[in-house]
């Protein structure tokens, strides 16, 4: 008797809406505790920093993203002189507004031996050049671009 008593308690207490979200995973609604409040408009798609740099023959790219609204794809490119392109690295970007930036990074481990410019695009329903720098061979270095290149994503 007494464990019949105490699984009829066990299914009734683990059945409450409070109690089974503790022992069930399946559950898809949190706490109000843990609920994300809304984010301001201002804060939606905001690039936080978009940086390059040369180290040991390799040009690292990083781009720090805040609140995407789009799922979308990021694609590093190199842009010739000539007018040909060529696809150095791609990354999947994810839609998230849980108001931490999510960091996209990217390396150029074959630089070629001409000048050229790289161009870092976010393709979603539509492409957008987020930003170009300009690879001088004979120094071997990025060289500052005339035009400031720097776009907003939403």
């Amino acid at each position: 008797m007494k464990k019949v008593f105490l699984l009829y308690l066990i299914l009734i207490v683990g059945t409450s809406q409070g109690f089974s979200s503790l022992l069930f995973v399946g559950n898809d609604q949190a706490p109000d505790s843990v609920k994300a409040e809304a984010v301001p408009e201002n804060e939606l798609d905001k690039i936080v920093s978009i940086k390059a740099r040369y180290f040991e023959n390799r040009i690292f790219f990083n781009l720090l993203v805040l609140n995407e609204t789009k799922n979308s794809v990021y694609s590093l490119v190199r842009e010739f002189e000539n007018g040909s392109f060529e696809s150095v690295d791609v990354r999947n970007g994810y839609m998230n507004q849980i108001n931490t930036p999510l960091l996209y990074s990217f390396v150029d481990k074959e630089i070629p031996n001409v000048d050229f410019t790289y161009a870092l695009y976010r393709i979603s329903k539509e492409s957008v050049v987020l930003q170009k720098w300009k690879y001088c061979y004979e120094d071997n270095q990025l060289c500052p671009l005339i035009e400031e290149t720097v776009a907003e994503i939403n």
